[in-house]
């Protein structure tokens, strides 16, 4: 049976210099699970891995959207997918590594697929409120709707509150799908460590972030479009 192997864990818990070393035993490549790193452009903020790092042990689903560009759980799973065939078909070991918890739980057990598909006369009359009386505006039609959807969701994550006000409009056909894993053996690793030494990890993290240019960075985002 062909196998993979899952690593995830917290912030700084140090998944992707397991991921590499397993990678380099094993004759394995990576694949990144992780909601932000898929983005271009965020380099410093997502922690992304080095160049050389990446020559040394190839990566997937890294740097394959443009900032503003939408991306989903169901995408994320059939982009997966492609990569662990491409990787087993070579005889290599797939490698998941990364800590957005919805991806991970979404492989190992399935998934539940929304079926409302993109209302652009939606979009476009919400993200033109938006530009006219702020994206608070926006949130308090969608807990008109919905207040319990409403709390879930920040005001400024524009395209998570019209995208839920897409479904209170047009209704959501739910299907649940199978894990893309129940052929595989798979070694589900979790990193555990002392709560106080994540924490000084994190802390040292941000500043090392902040000393390498992050702010520069969210700035040249912002002053691209990008819309956080």
């Amino acid at each position: 049976m062909k196998k993979v192997v899952i690593i995830t864990g917290l912030t700084a818990s140090g998944k992707s210099g397991l991921a590499v070393e397993i990678a380099k035993e094993f004759n394995g490549e990576i694949i990144s699970a992780d909601s932000v790193q898929i983005y271009k452009g965020l380099n410093i903020g997502s922690a992304k891995v080095d160049s050389k790092t990446m020559q040394e042990v190839k990566h997937h689903l890294i740097d394959i959207k443009e900032f503003n560009d939408s991306y989903n759980v169901g995408e994320f799973i059939q982009d997966t997918n492609n990569a662990i065939n491409s990787i087993t078909s070579q005889g290599k070991l797939p490698i998941i590594v990364g800590g957005t918890g919805m991806y991970i739980k979404a492989l190992i057990e399935g998934y539940t697929l929304g079926g409302t598909v993109a209302d652009e006369a939606v979009r476009n009359k919400y993200n033109q409120l938006a530009r006219e009386r702020g994206n608070l505006a926006v949130w308090e039609e969608l807990n008109k709707l919905n207040p319990q959807r409403a709390e879930q969701v920040h005001y400024n994550n524009l395209k998570r509150v019209i995208r839920y006000l897409e479904i209170e409009l047009n209704g959501e056909e739910l299907t649940k799908t199978e894990s893309i894993l129940k052929n595989f053996e798979v070694l589900c690793v979790g990193i555990i460590d002392d709560r106080e030494v994540i924490y000084s990890r994190i802390n040292q993290r941000v500043d090392e972030m902040i000393n390498d240019g992050l702010i520069e960075e969210i700035s040249g985002l912002l002053n691209n479009g990008a819309d956080f």
